[in-house]
């Protein structure tokens, strides 16, 4: 019997009745960060397009979830191939969207932390706590380009890695289903599965050792957020710590209840308390603080390759010059026009 258990265990296992309760309240946790998210994007002083990929990854959480609980009660899609396929790859690449997010908010620590002055020019201005707990520390304010283009180039390598650790992956999750009847297929299918984790695992763990680094060695980083980021990275570890530790596990169908089918009680607990409740303790502290401000993150985050020459520089000012002069003109039109609505309306009354 031993020889018949070569197919890959599902990753949280099949879709079973169990499945109904724990996918009903992650979808309603889920879709509650979202509305918190979907608040700080349309206010334009939390707006940060760092965060886009914790949006998606929320967005996903949400829906498919709710496909969970619906599936969970359909006993005829357990051994489904593309019900398998879906599932597994959703859940294995999720929480890669907020690690590249993390290295995002790790990038403009570091490079902020670089400049004359730690705060960006469209940004908003810290005030109360959170210039008490988040300012950089007093130090010479100088500007240091060579070291500003080491942290950009160190945070492209580790995002290129990202990008090769979702395309493993993503070949690897996409595929378990082949592996029902091809050996072969399941042995690439394992392999690719443990190379992703694997690797996602060391990139997050790199970026909560570079925020602890920069928290004791780099006095001019602002160190609470990068004793928070670090905090935050060693928690969404967990997911691919966990991962490793249960892929080794095999079985003879999706649906058997086998132990090392990851589908008894125990191993479902095990999925959901070791990788659902990490992440959505990481979206829940990534949407509930104010994230621009603790990062200085600005609009847009810190995404060039380098920086701008004094020629960039002045066009740059000048467009958005041009565009504050044109929001001013619109804003004086429309308050023109409300004045001369106003006396039209006390004639007409007159």
């Amino acid at each position: 019997m031993a020889s018949d258990l070569w197919i890959p265990s599902l990753v949280g296992g099949a879709l079973l009745p169990l499945d109904f309760g724990p996918s009903i309240l992650f979808a309603t946790l889920h879709a509650s960060t979202l509305l918190v998210l979907i608040y700080r994007f349309c206010d334009k002083r939390f707006r940060t397009a760092v965060l886009q990929g914790t949006v998606g990854f929320t967005v996903e959480r949400s829906i498919i979830f709710c496909l969970r609980a619906v599936e969970s009660q359909t006993e005829a899609d357990r051994d489904s191939k593309s019900v398998a396929d879906y599932m597994q790859l959703t859940i294995g690449m999720g929480y890669l969207a907020m690690g590249q997010d993390l290295l995002n908010l790790l990038r403009c620590l570091l490079v902020n932390s670089t400049t004359e002055q730690d705060a960006s020019s469209d940004d908003v201005p810290l005030t109360g706590l959170s210039t008490t707990l988040f300012q950089a520390p007093e130090a010479t304010p100088r500007d240091r380009p060579r070291e500003r283009k080491a942290y950009r180039r160190l945070a492209d390598v580790l995002g290129i890695l990202f990008i090769a650790c979702m395309v493993t992956g993503g070949v690897g999750n996409a595929t378990i289903g082949a592996a029902v009847e091809d050996k072969g297929k399941a042995k690439l299918t394992s392999r690719l599965r443990y190379a992703s984790s694997a690797l996602a695992l060391a990139l997050i763990f790199s970026v909560g050792w570079i925020a602890l680094w920069a928290r004791f060695k780099r006095p001019r980083v602002r160190q609470n957020a990068a004793s928070i980021l670090a905090a935050l990275a060693f928690l969404l570890a967990i997911v691919p710590a966990y991962r490793l530790a249960v892929m080794y596990n095999k079985t003879a169908s999706f649906s058997s209840t086998a132990p090392g089918s990851l589908n008894t009680p125990m191993e479902k607990a095990g999925f959901y308390v070791f990788h659902i409740v990490p992440e959505w303790i990481l979206v829940t502290a990534l949407s509930s603080m104010r994230t621009r401000e603790v990062f200085n993150t600005g609009p847009n985050g810190d995404f060039r390759w380098r920086d701008e020459t004094p020629e960039e520089k002045a066009s740059r000012e000048k467009r958005e010059q041009e565009k504050r002069e044109k929001k001013e003109e619109k804003q004086r039109q429309k308050e023109l026009k409300q004045k001369k609505g106003a006396a039209w309306t006390w004639k007409s009354l007159v």
